[in-house]
């Protein structure tokens, strides 16, 4: 008996006796031998068409190909790679799986923040308590080192304006200011300067302008003190001392008489009025700087009293400057001017007024001061 059997499972072989083995091709999925196609068919006898066969382990850290013979291989590698730790940098795979680098470096360098590291979001800067010391005048404020908000600066007498520059982190300054005191005449001493005091609110950056006033000139040089005081006498034959400089803040800079610069005062201390030693005439001490209307002096020169010039005989005041006399004593300066003795009625110079209509909780009062007036602002 004839086996007709090709060994080929694309073929059906059957015996026919007039013909012998005949061969009829099939259709179908066969195995084509190869590893690493999949879902092969037959045609035409031959069994092939496969599909690839996709060698994926789901591992990063093999590479992974395909045998016909042997099948899927897969091989390990050195790829980076992540544990899914963010806090660990530099993973590297090794041995088939993922290996742990080193820890990340959470530093931001910043002294005011504290530095941790969340396996799942990575970095983390919480600030450290506004307030807290980070070096030298310097505190933390929104985990960013600033300068201190707190602080106290003396302005002493210069002779011409000075400035102060509010630190970014302050909102208001509390002010205190002494006007400078009256002049001396044989033995007749002036006037003391006033004090006023109050709170300014204020900008970050923002600049304020100092006037700090000069003690009026002894006699018989009786030059008024710088920043408003009024003139005494100049000469050997009279006696009548300067007027104190008045003192004050404003926001708006310039020449101390300068009509803008005075009108954006904030706060002002009124000078001491000059004295006047001529034991002829009224000799006496001058009247104090400060208060809302400034001080009478005892004999002589008489305050400008609410802002209006000296009262009666005595010589007239202005808006920041003390009353003028070439004889007697000059006024104080201030918010408005102190008044000066006139012909009429030889005496010491008045002290001028004191202003605290720019700042909140003000006060004003008369006297407290000798020698040249100051300002402190402390925030």
């Amino acid at each position: 008996m004839v086996l007709c059997d090709d060994g080929n499972e694309c073929t059906a072989n059957f015996c026919n006796i007039a013909q012998g083995c005949v061969t009829v091709s099939k259709t179908g999925l066969c195995d084509d031998d190869n590893e690493c196609t999949v879902e092969s068919v037959c045609s035409e006898g031959t069994c092939g068409g496969g599909i690839p066969f996709t060698c994926d382990d789901g591992n990063g850290c093999t590479d992974d190909s395909c045998d016909p013979d042997d099948g899927c291989i897969f091989t390990n590698n050195e790829a980076a790679c992540s544990d899914d730790d963010a806090c660990t940098t530099g993973d590297a795979c090794s041995a088939g799986s993922c290996q742990s680098g080193g820890p990340t470096d959470c530093d931001d360098s910043k002294v005011c923040t504290d530095d941790s590291c969340n396996v799942q979001s990575g970095c983390v800067h919480t600030s450290v308590a506004d307030e807290t010391g980070c070096g030298a005048d310097k505190h933390c404020l929104a985990g960013e080192c600033v300068d201190d908000c707190t602080g106290t600066q003396t302005f002493n007498y210069t002779g011409g304006v000075q400035t102060f520059a509010v630190p970014d982190c302050v909102a208001s300054v509390t002010i205190n200011v002494w006007g400078g005191e009256g002049g001396v005449s044989d033995g007749r001493i002036g006037g003391e300067g006033g004090h006023s005091q109050g709170v300014l609110a204020v900008n970050g950056g923002e600049t304020l302008y100092i006037y700090v006033g000069e003690k009026g000139h002894a006699a018989p040089n009786g030059v008024g003190g710088w920043n408003g005081g009024g003139l005494g006498n100049t000469n050997e034959f009279n006696r009548g001392a300067g007027g104190g400089g008045g003192t004050d803040v404003q926001k708006v800079g310039g020449a101390w008489n300068n009509g803008a610069s005075l009108n954006s005062r904030v706060i002002v201390a009124g000078g001491g009025g000059g004295g006047w030693g001529y034991t002829c005439c009224n000799p006496g001490v001058g009247g104090h700087g400060g208060g809302t209307t400034g001080g009478t002096a005892p004999s002589g020169g008489g305050a400008d009293a609410g802002g209006q010039n000296g009262s009666g005989c005595c010589g007239g005041a202005g808006f920041g400057v003390g009353g003028s006399n070439h004889t007697y004593g000059g006024g104080g300066g201030g918010w408005w001017g102190g008044g000066s003795a006139n012909g009429c009625c030889a005496g010491a110079g008045a002290g001028g007024s004191g202003y605290v209509g720019g700042v909140s909780n003000g006060s004003t009062s008369t006297g407290g001061n000798t020698g040249n007036g100051k300002v402190t602002i402390v925030w």
